[in-house]
């Protein structure tokens, strides 16, 4: 077996066995004090501009749910985007995320505004998203990006193989994606490589058919640096028990679901902002729709520091330590438990 390979199934079982002394430690030590994760600032804060996608990856609950009545689609405008990071910056905010919870930000056709007006703030110090990359080819949005101010860009892709490509994105767009990857990386090359670039291929290959692809060599490699770089997915979860292992195929192998949750999962600590301003806790996963039980509150209603120390955002993180989990949380195998001593509370970040 090639080492590459054999690194990567490695990482799978280190991570399987991770999982359990986790569940291990949890199940023998204390249940925390839900006190103690009270008036904690905002972990992460994301923004879901736009949840439509172009793809329908076989790891991701999106196909399954974009015709269903529960899930609703929308763009976000630039008027509640503005209201939102205004109200971030109050708080002492500096890092936002324009990850969809499902879809792709390429999509949102405001997204330059958006970014252009975080970075102008002159207080966002850090703006990234994950996307696929499939539209990057279109009217030169791979220069527009570079151009834009963003610092982080995430690229989700299976390889450099289009067989493999349309068998896991659902799509028959492998040529033009490789073709605006490949030329986001040689304009970030020309312009001193402003952007932080990572390929994070989620193969149904072994990776070393990936890195020995002759698209890999010839369009990614001659690219890659100290700011950009790759990784492979190791494993895949499971979107609350809606993508199971069946969905999978080749090489991906499911992520372990934890059997103890008794610390509130870390990810109960980041908030995203919907289309519409309506704020959820947990920017991750959902099951069948973003308006669940973890919404708590709308920027058009409320200030983003009164919503996110409310007492519903209190009782969902108590109700988890207490065992009465949110439906997008019951069956999640995302689940990370927050290490306390991690959390930032709001006193430290000048809260009044």
């Amino acid at each position: 077996m090639n080492i590459i390979d054999a690194r990567y199934k490695l990482a799978y079982y280190r991570n399987y066995i991770s999982s359990v002394l986790r569940d291990a430690r949890s199940f023998l030590g204390k249940t925390p004090r839900a006190e103690d994760y009270k008036n904690i600032f905002i972990r992460k804060m994301f923004f879901d501009v736009v949840n439509k996608c172009n793809a329908k990856c076989v790891f991701c609950v999106y196909r399954k749910i974009e015709s269903s009545p529960d899930y609703k689609q929308g763009v976000m405008s630039i008027d509640v985007f503005k209201k939102a990071v205004d109200q971030f910056i109050d708080m002492g905010g500096s890092d936002i995320g324009l990850t969809p919870i499902v879809g792709d930000p390429l999509l949102d056709p405001g997204l330059m505004e958006k970014i252009e007006y975080a970075a102008g703030t002159g207080k966002i110090k850090k703006i990234y998203f994950y996307s696929n990359g499939i539209l990057l080819y279109k009217d030169d949005i791979y220069k527009k990006l570079i151009d834009s101010g963003i610092n982080d860009i995430e690229i989700s892709t299976q390889g450099c193989d289009r067989e493999f490509f349309e068998k896991v994105y659902g799509v028959p767009l492998y040529d033009q994606f490789i073709s605006g990857l490949n030329s986001l990386l040689d304009y970030n090359r020309q312009k001193g490589e402003p952007v932080s670039i990572l390929i994070n291929f989620r193969p149904a290959q072994n990776p070393s058919a990936v890195l020995n692809s002759p698209d890999f060599i010839s369009k990614i490699k001659p690219f890659l640096s100290k700011k950009v770089g790759y990784s492979f997915m190791v494993d895949y979860d499971n979107w609350g028990d809606s993508v199971s292992r069946k969905d999978l195929i080749g090489v991906m192998k499911p992520k372990r679901k934890p059997l103890v949750k008794k610390v509130p999962c870390s990810r109960i600590f980041d908030a995203i902002v919907l289309f519409d301003g309506s704020v959820r806790l947990c920017a991750a996963r959902i099951n069948k729709t973003q308006f669940d039980d973890m919404v708590i509150g709308n920027i058009n209603e409320n200030n983003l520091k009164d919503i996110f120390f409310s007492e519903k955002t209190d009782e969902i993180r108590r109700k988890f330590i207490e065992g009465r989990h949110s439906n997008a949380c019951l069956g999640c195998s995302l689940y990370v438990p927050a290490v306390r001593k991690r959390l930032v509370s709001a006193n430290e970040r000048g809260r009044n």
